[in-house]
């Protein structure tokens, strides 16, 4: 397997905007009232994802983020690929912390 591509800093910041705008619901109201569809939530993480599959020829392209770095598949047999990858290593599990001493904690979603 090929290492994937690592993003550009100008794709790994409208990157990070559309994952910020995701965690924003009011997000969309600005954008709707002006008729701009790809400036919504949907429509700005619609037109990255694009840009990037043009742009990788299809292939998962390496993001760096302020919220981490993420591995994007952008066609299916990629991701399904990863996915099995990671239930296979257990990496799908549910979320843990380990503290000082190396002890495992379950953590829970925000309210």
């Amino acid at each position: 397997m090929t290492t994937p591509a690592t993003a550009w800093p100008l794709e790994n910041a409208v990157f990070s905007a559309a994952m910020l705008a995701h965690r924003l619901p009011w997000a969309d109201a600005p954008a709707r009232a002006l008729g701009l569809d790809s400036l919504t939530r949907e429509g700005a993480a619609r037109g990255v994802l694009a840009h990037l599959h043009r742009s990788r020829s299809g292939r998962p392209v390496r993001l760096r983020t302020p919220f981490g770095s993420f591995l994007v598949p952008l066609g299916p047999a990629d991701t399904a690929g990863l996915l099995a990858a990671g239930a296979a290593s257990d990496a799908l599990a549910p979320a843990v912390r380990l503290d000082a001493a190396g002890r495992r904690h379950g953590l829970h979603p925000h309210v």
